[in-house]
């Protein structure tokens, strides 16, 4: 099920919303949830105005694994 929010986990199953239309399903003993991220980056602009160069690293940037953030976060380091 994609594009779904869950609301509710209950005793065997979930409640959930997708186009405006609230599901109950049921009958379940185990529940795989995954999720997706986007980035988010409300500040970069605002910054820019107090800073010459603002360098954006990890999920603020792109959604990634935590070593590739480490590794933007060094080569940032070294940009300084």
């Amino acid at each position: 099920m994609t594009s779904a929010k869950v609301k509710e986990f209950t005793e065997d199953g979930v409640v959930y919303t997708k186009n405006g239309e609230e599901v109950t399903i049921g009958g379940f003993d185990t529940i795989a949830l995954a999720t997706g991220v986007k980035a988010y980056n409300p500040l970069e602009e605002e910054l820019k105005d107090f800073a010459g160069k603002v360098i954006v690293v990890g999920d603020a940037k792109v959604p990634g694994t935590a070593n590739l953030a480490t590794e933007a976060g060094l080569a940032a380091a070294f940009e300084i």
